[in-house]
Formats: structure tokens, C-alpha cells, sequence
């Protein structure tokens, strides 16, 4: 099954957050069309898309009370070689907007609290030559089977309903003792260590930093920092895939409980929706920048920094 690194960026994304749940959570491949098969056929036929328009909407909620809501528009078309992508982001009471454009040999950035466009310039020659070298990414064979040795033997069901239209249903409903320990173990572990940013100096960048031109300043969600007792109180996945083997609609939705270090308790719900559509028909945008005020970033020092 190959992807070509872009394509995650609308179409890999998403879904391989989704596979991860699914094949940890372990539901069964039986006789016949099973839900797992149906949802890693619509994967591999992900390969074939050469254009799509993904919407995404992520939202966090603590106790009830929204964290953060971001949502974007993607627009890819692998064979014109371009990506384009419109950003909200909502936290608090700030918020903000980002257009990104993937054109030729550069990408273009513009936030919603300057009128500038920053511009990264792509060596083209070093990622042809890695591409060569390395090839698309692939998920081999040997690996795929072991996956399905260990979801078959797992024995749990997954739904799996058929449409009259050939769409088909594809659902993961888990909560409480249903969740085996592997996803309370792993889930606990990346909810308490994916906090640790916080206490390191990324936020020490300076003015002209690669976050101030992507942001136009800084931009950091209150997410709530859980330390004890936590655990993964309920998994919800469901996906679509349409008459044409294609991965329509994916949505994942996860409930998480625990404490911060001054023994307050949170619930904490994590909501994800991904909706894709213009199979092989998307058109990209592209950006004039004649007329317009244009700033280069500077990737040598973010290269320097990132050494450091």
C-alpha cells in the first residue's frame, strides 16, 4: 500500500489516526466482507485518488467547556504537482486564520494578523534525489499480515452496514471494560508524555521566528495538562466508504478522564471529522503574488536552531 508524502497531508492523515485506534482496538476479519476489510480496501484505494478536497474539524472540550476548534479546507491535486489549505483556529478568545499554497518549487504563507506572504522556497533536486532513494512510503506485506493475524485473533466485532447506493458503514463503538488494555495503557501514556513540550524553550523563539510568521505571533491552546489517574473512558470511529471504494467520511471521537497535578479532574473530549469529496476532480487554488508585500523565511536558522 503506497502514499506518497503529500497525500497524507488531506487524505493519509486523517485516516491513518483512525487505522492506528482500529487495529489496537483489535476487531475481528471474518468470513465473508468484514468491516476491517471493507475500511483497509478503501486505504489501499486511496492510492488511486490523484485529487481530493478534504474538510476537517477538530474539536476539545474540558468538562464541558470548549479548549480549542480548528477547522480546514484542503485542496490536493498530486499530478499538477500543488496543495492548498485554509486554516481556522479558535481557542479561547483567540483565533486565527492561515492559508497555506504548495506551487511549483514553493509554498506560500499568509496568517490573518499581517498583510504579509512568506514564502519557502523547496529544493526540488534533493527531494527527487530522496525520492529515488527512499521511494514512496509502503507498508510491506509481511507487516499488513501480522496486522491481520492480530486483529483476527482478537475476535471483536466490528459494524459493518450495506447500503442500497453501495455505500457501506463502517463502526467501532467502545467504552469502559469494552476498551481492551492495550488502548487505556498506549492512550494514557501519549495523553501524559505529549504534554511535556510545555516545559522545554520551543516557546523561547524570537520575534522573526518561523511561529510568528506562520501565526502571526503567539498562539498556544490552555490545554489541560492531565498527570494522574487517567484513562480512556470511551472510543467511537465511524466511516463511510462510498459506492466507489472511497473513503468519504471519517469521524473519531474520544473521552478522556484524569487529574492535573493540583488533583483537579477533567473530562476531556477530543472530536475529529474529516469529510472528503471531487474524487480526481479537485482544482487548487494558486496565489498571485504580484502587487503583494513578500517575505522569504529563513530556513537556515530553524535548521541551525533545530540542531542545537
Amino acid at each position: 500500500m503506497k502514499m506518497s508524502k503529500k497525500k497524507w497531508l488531506s487524505y493519509g492523515v486523517p485516516v491513518a489516526l483512525s487505522a492506528v485506534i482500529l487495529v489496537v482496538s483489535g476487531f475481528s476479519v471474518s468470513a465473508g466482507t468484514s468491516g476491517y476489510e471493507a475500511y483497509k480496501s478503501a486505504l489501499k484505494n486511496s492510492e488511486k485518488i490523484s485529487s481530493v478536497t478534504t474538510n476537517f474539524q477538530l474539536s476539545i472540550t474540558d468538562n464541558g467547556s470548549s479548549v480549542l476548534d480548528a477547522k480546514a479546507n484542503v485542496k490536493l491535486d498530486e499530478e499538477g504537482e500543488g496543495t492548498n489549505a485554509d486554516f481556522a483556529i479558535h481557542s479561547g478568545t483567540d483565533s486565527r486564520q492561515l492559508q497555506v499554497y504548495h506551487q511549483g518549487d514553493q509554498v506560500v504563507i499568509k496568517n490573518s494578523a499581517q498583510d504579509t506572504y512568506y514564502t519557502l522556497d523547496l529544493d526540488k533536486k534533493k527531494e527527487s534525489a530522496e525520492r529515488k532513494e527512499h521511494g514512496d512510503w509502503e507498508v510491506p506485506e509481511e507487516i499488513e499480515q501480522v496486522i491481520d493475524a492480530l486483529v483476527g485473533n482478537l475476535k471483536q466485532q466490528i459494524s459493518l452496514e450495506e447500503g442500497a447506493d453501495g455505500k457501506k458503514d463502517v463502526s467501532l463503538h467502545m467504552e469502559g471494560n469494552q476498551l481492551p488494555p492495550i488502548v487505556n495503557a498506549v492512550g494514557s501514556l501519549l495523553v501524559k508524555h505529549g504534554v511535556k513540550h510545555k516545559d522545554s524553550d520551543v516557546s523561547d523563539i524570537p520575534s522573526s521566528s518561523f511561529k510568528e510568521q506562520l501565526f502571526g505571533g503567539e498562539f498556544d491552546a490552555a490545554l489541560p495538562q492531565l498527570t494522574d489517574d487517567i484513562r480512556i473512558e470511551a472510543v467511537n470511529l465511524d466511516a463511510t466508504i462510498n459506492g466507489d471504494n472511497q473513503l468519504e467520511r471519517q469521524t473519531l471521537e474520544i473521552d478522556i478522564a484524569g487529574k492535573d497535578a493540583a488533583g483537579a479532574a477533567h473530562e476531556i473530549t477530543v472530536a475529529f471529522t474529516a469529510q472528503f469529496s471531487d474524487f480526481n476532480n479537485t482544482i487548487v487554488d494558486e496565489i498571485d503574488l504580484e502587487g503583494k508585500k513578500v517575505e522569504a523565511i529563513d530556513t537556515k536558522a530553524w535548521k541551525e536552531r533545530k540542531q542545537h
